[in-house]
C-alpha cells in the first residue's frame, strides 16, 4: 500500500496488489477472449493452377519439393497483409512468387476432388472469410499461383521448408529427416545403398577377372622355351622337334 499526496488533514492510500490483480484478470480475459476466436485450418500449396486435387504420388512430390500440407492456427481478427506474412512463413517458396496467388475449396466426393475458386473479399484474404469458407477448418485450403509454376524437385532434408518439421535420423545415412518424408526417403537410401554396393561387387569382379586373365598369361609364358637356334618361343612338347629341324636346315 502507498500513500498519494501528504495533506495536513488526510492520506489517500492506493493498494497496487488490487490493482495488478485486475490487470492480470484482464489479460486473462483477452487471452480466453482470442483463443475462442482462433481455429485451425490446413492449408496445401500446389505448384501450379489445377481443375482437380492431386492424388496420393502427386502429394507426395509436392512434399518433396517444399509445397503440400501444412496446418496453421488462425485467429478471426487477422488481417490479409498478416495472413500473407504467415503463409511467407509457412512456405518460403512463395516468396518467389510475384504473379500472384488465389486460394481454392476443394468440392465433396471421395479420390481427386474438383476445385472452386475463393475469390479475396474487399480486403483480401480475412480472418472472418477464412473461418467461414474453411467450415471453421473443417475443408482444406488450396494455394494455387496464379501466373507461375513452382517446379517439384525434390530438396534435401535440412531445406528451410523443413525446418519446423518434427524429424528422426534415417538409419541408414545417419541424416535427421522430416517424419512427413521419411518413409520416401529410407525407401530411396536403401536402394542407393544396394545401386552402390552392386557397383562395388562389379567393380572387385572385374578387378579379380583382370588379375586371373594376367596370371594365366604368365602362366602360359612360364609354359614356354626358347629356340637356342632361331630364339622364338615354343611349347616345351614341339621345342626339342623345332630346334632339330632348324639344326638339319642349318646345316644343309
Amino acid at each position: 500500500m502507498r500513500s498519494l499526496g501528504a495533506s495536513p488533514g488526510f492520506c489517500l492510500f492506493l493498494d497496487l496488489s488490487e490493482r495488478r490483480q485486475e490487470a492480470k484478470s484482464v489479460l486473462h480475459h483477452i487471452h480466453q477472449h482470442n483463443l475462442e476466436k482462433s481455429f485451425l485450418v490446413n492449408f496445401f500449396l500446389l505448384e501450379k493452377q489445377r481443375e482437380k486435387t492431386p492424388n496420393g504420388e502427386e502429394e507426395l512430390q509436392l512434399v518433396l519439393a517444399g509445397l503440400g500440407k501444412r496446418s496453421l492456427t488462425l485467429n478471426e481478427n487477422i488481417t490479409h497483409s498478416e495472413f500473407s506474412d504467415l503463409l511467407l512463413s509457412t512456405y518460403p517458396r512463395l516468396a518467389n512468387i510475384c504473379g500472384g496467388r488465389l486460394l481454392h475449396k476443394s468440392t465433396g466426393g471421395g479420390g481427386q476432388r474438383r476445385l472452386a475458386v475463393i475469390p479475396p473479399d474487399l480486403n483480401g484474404y480475412t480472418g472472418q472469410q477464412l473461418k467461414a469458407v474453411s467450415g471453421n477448418g473443417k475443408y482444406t485450403m488450396y494455394i494455387a499461383p496464379l501466373q507461375e509454376e513452382l517446379d517439384t524437385i525434390p530438396l534435401p532434408p535440412e531445406a528451410k521448408e523443413f525446418e519446423k518439421m518434427p524429424k528422426a535420423q534415417c538409419k541408414t545415412c545417419k541424416k535427421m529427416v522430416p517424419l512427413q518424408i521419411l518413409p520416401g526417403h529410407i525407401k530411396e537410401c536403401k536402394k542407393q545403398l544396394v545401386d552402390l554396393c552392386d557397383s562395388a561387387e562389379e567393380e572387385s569382379c572385374k578387378e579379380e577377372d583382370e588379375d586371373e586373365g594376367s596370371a594365366a598369361l604368365c602362366y602360359e609364358k612360364s609354359k614356354t622355351a626358347e629356340c637356342p637356334v632361331c630364339g622364338n618361343a615354343f611349347h616345351p612338347e614341339i621345342i626339342e622337334f623345332h630346334a632339330a629341324s632348324m639344326r638339319i636346315t642349318n646345316f644343309r
